[in-house]
């Protein structure tokens, strides 16, 4: 009897692990890669290519760990994604030298190598939409080729 018991609790176990397994990924997978900045638009400002080449601004996605890079700095993170959201949603967060996590709640939708980004300034309430009003930017970033 405590063969059986036993064997049935290991049953319980095996089928609550494969319940787990198919939650839903907490990351983008396509979001993995150097993303470099080529464009970023919002409220009184509109910078373009060229203008953002000298900052050299990119973002390194990678299973959940999140490296930012502009003007030969460097800050790591994390990042989470939520497909089942329409517009998908990215919560960043950058850790910064005096140990402060800043965290950052976008909108993002991925178009071949071009990633579209949409945020307030300084933080902030989420996006529902892609805008460029109201506080909100939409940055543009291409994928680093391989």
């Amino acid at each position: 009897m405590k063969l059986l018991l036993l064997s049935a609790a290991m049953a319980v176990l095996a089928v609550s692990g494969n319940c787990l397994a198919e939650e839903p990924a907490k990351v983008d997978p396509a979001l993995n890669g150097r993303w470099m900045a080529v464009s970023v638009e919002g409220t009184g400002i509109k910078m373009t290519r060229k203008q953002l080449q000298v900052m050299q601004p990119s973002f390194v996605f990678d299973n959940g760990k999140l490296t930012a890079e502009r003007g030969g700095e460097t800050r790591t993170g994390t990042y989470t994604t939520d497909q089942s959201k329409d517009p998908k949603q990215l919560d960043l967060v950058l850790n910064f030298n005096n140990g402060q996590a800043k965290p950052l709640e976008a909108i993002y939708k991925i178009d071949k190598d071009t990633l579209i980004l949409c945020h307030r300034d300084a933080g902030g309430p989420r996006p529902d939409e892609f805008a460029k009003t109201g506080r909100f930017f939409i940055s543009t970033y291409e994928r680093e080729a391989k």
